[in-house]
């Protein structure tokens, strides 16, 4: 869910960026390469979920807990119809992957 929002983010800077309608092209320009990156990094992390992978729970428990200050931010500046949803979905991703079974990961052994 995340991954398609920031890819609809990524086209409107790109809109900007090709119509010349943003006031600073290098701010418009960076956030576009930021968020196509954070774009393909959660698409892997979904398919890693859909393929049934192991490693994507602590990246998603990461994500999850990092985009919490943002959508307090959020808050105090637009609002609570803006950060509820994103809040509610942030939370939900982040009881889901500590939910989900941990990596068995090799017992050490001594040699």
């Amino acid at each position: 869910m995340y991954a398609l929002a920031l890819l609809v983010a990524a086209g409107l800077y790109l809109r900007e960026l090709v119509t010349g309608t943003t006031d600073v092209a290098s701010a418009a320009a960076l956030s576009l390469v930021v968020t196509a990156i954070f774009t393909v990094l959660l698409a892997a992390m979904a398919r890693g979920w859909f393929t049934g992978r192991r490693w994507p729970r602590t990246a998603t428990v990461v994500w999850c807990l990092l985009t919490l200050p943002a959508i307090w931010t959020l808050n105090t500046s637009n609002g609570l119809l803006v950060a509820a949803p994103l809040a509610v979905l942030s939370i939900a991703g982040l009881l889901a992957a500590m939910s989900s079974p941990a990596a068995d990961l090799p017992e050490d052994t001594v040699h």
